[in-house]
């Protein structure tokens, strides 16, 4: 016969089942999102770059020219491969991979185990534009290797604070608003099952 507390913590892991569920839906939502914020990026990154660097372009001749405009075209069309390969993996969502941090979903911020991994999928472009010689970036560990470095790029990704799309931060704040609540929830089931020790502390004591 199931007692009062066992049935409340069914009845808690039934809602905070659901919002596991909403959260993965936002996921999805998040990262489609972030495929057409990526397309968009990368173009405008690499054309603001091709402006400022108007030497090294035209050193690269016609030929060359052309076949980096190619490759950043690549990059672009291939905007959802390239997410969901680095951004679907289960230890950057917070529903996949639950601890007891705090988070907070105001003010154009995205949750930093979400922007550090983007930063680092961008980095894409900057080994892309390093390796035709339009910037230099570092092969150090967080810091440049020499004074011509690019100070967008590092080889851990794009270094400056990115302003994602309207749509991006507020998929981020209803995920954080979730993690909020799952998080209280866990809280009410942790107190439910010492609640349940405590009333079957002979059983409890067997199991040991």
């Amino acid at each position: 016969m199931i007692n009062s507390t066992e049935a409340l913590i069914k009845e808690k892991e039934k809602q905070k089942q659901e919002l596991i569920t909403q959260m993965e839906v936002l996921k999805e939502k998040y990262l489609e999102q972030l495929i057409v914020f990526v397309d968009l990026w990368i173009e405008k990154e690499s054309l603001s770059t091709i402006k400022s660097n108007p030497d090294k372009v035209i050193d690269l001749g016609e030929s060359r020219a052309k076949e980096l405009k190619n490759e950043i075209l690549k990059l672009r069309a291939g905007s959802s491969e390239l997410v969901y390969k680095n951004m679907n993996s289960q230890h950057i969502w917070w529903h996949t991979n639950q601890d007891k941090a705090l988070y907070y979903g105001n003010g154009y911020k995205l949750l930093d185990r979400i922007d550090k991994p983007i930063k680092k999928m961008l980095g894409v472009l900057g080994g892309l534009l390093n390796d035709y010689g339009i910037i230099k970036i570092s092969t150090g560990y967080g810091a440049f290797s020499s004074s011509e470095a690019s100070s967008n790029w590092s080889n851990e990704g794009y270094k400056l604070r990115i302003t994602y799309s309207d749509e991006l931060y507020a998929t981020n704040k209803a995920y954080v608003s979730l993690i909020s609540e799952t998080q209280g929830i866990n809280l009410e089931i942790e107190e439910l099952e010492n609640k349940k020790k405590r009333e079957n502390v002979e059983d409890w004591w067997d199991s040991l």
